[in-house]
């Protein structure tokens, strides 16, 4: 078989545009450095692909889960690590061992530690609003004095 035809390769892949992926795939997989199944015979990688696949020497259906794999952004344990990362489906141990790392770095006991969060926002907030009303206070009195000097 010195000249390999998309026709004899159709017969193992129907689709044309399927072929030329399967065979893209390849190529890039001897390119790589991927085991020959036949013998080079000075053609490119990309002729040695079509005759690997027209010779049945490479199995089409991996390289289908090879073409798949290298066009997916995350591959499978990064997606099993994303759901794991989804609200409400964490590990209660997980979310325990992170609240007692919190409590540490606070230097407070773990019981105390919502208690002290809750104090501390409750603080804030009426931080917040003491602010504002200081600001309301001196703006007004600022108008008031300015209408006395005139």
């Amino acid at each position: 078989m010195a000249r390999v035809t998309v026709e004899d390769c159709v017969d193992k892949v129907d689709d044309r545009f399927e072929l030329v992926l399967l065979a893209a795939q390849r190529a890039k997989n001897i390119a790589a450095g991927s085991p020959l199944t036949i013998e080079r015979q000075g053609e490119k990688n990309a002729v040695l692909a079509l005759r690997e696949m027209a010779m049945e020497k490479v199995s089409v259906d991996d390289l289908r889960e090879d073409v798949v794999s290298s066009l997916q952004r995350f591959r499978q344990s990064e997606e099993e690590q994303m759901e794991s990362d989804v609200v409400g489906t964490a590990n209660p141990l997980e979310l325990e061992e992170e609240l007692e790392i919190i409590a540490q770095e606070a230097e407070l006991p773990e019981s105390e530690t919502e208690e002290e969060i809750e104090r501390l926002a409750a603080n804030e907030a009426a931080d917040d609003e003491s602010l504002d009303v200081e600001e309301n206070l001196n703006y007004s009195f600022g108008d008031e004095d300015n209408v006395d000097e005139a």
